[in-house]
């Protein structure tokens, strides 16, 4: 049975790390998959533009992605949001809890009302049924 050893450093290949000329380009999605936001295998032609019979164009750039808000800068969007709730008397559920607001007396006032699924839709600033977001199909 073979012992198993650790590389020795008289070894030729030992403790060298893989070197390579130049950096690999990456290889892109092909423009019509980027157009139709779909995975693409990136071959060429990739299987996509295959099947649908189109011309595989390999893109040159790589597609701008939006910028996302870090997330403090949202935390603190939502705090001065729930800030000017609070300074208009508007009940909400906080995320985070203020020491000096009037939470207590918001919690007091809510729990002597209906809950919301219940409550008269007109009461809401937007009811989903008068906005044609509460059915998905038109009716026949």
């Amino acid at each position: 049975m073979a012992e198993h050893r650790p590389p020795n450093l008289s070894d030729s290949r030992a403790g060298q790390l893989p070197v390579s000329p130049r950096p690999r380009s990456r290889v892109l999605t092909c423009v019509n998959c980027q157009q139709r936001k779909i995975k693409c295998d990136r071959k060429s032609p990739c299987a996509n533009c295959l099947k649908h019979r189109m011309q595989c164009v390999p893109a040159t750039q790589t597609r701008t992605r939006k910028r996302r808000f870090p997330e403090r800068e949202l935390l603190g969007r939502l705090r001065r949001y729930e800030e000017l709730l609070r300074q208009n008397k508007i009940k909400f559920d906080p995320l985070h809890k203020d020491e000096n607001s009037v939470e207590d007396d918001m919690t007091e006032s809510r729990s002597d009302t209906e809950p919301q699924e219940e409550q008269d839709e007109s009461n809401g600033p937007f009811p989903l049924r008068h906005a044609g977001l509460g059915n998905n199909h038109e009716p026949k």
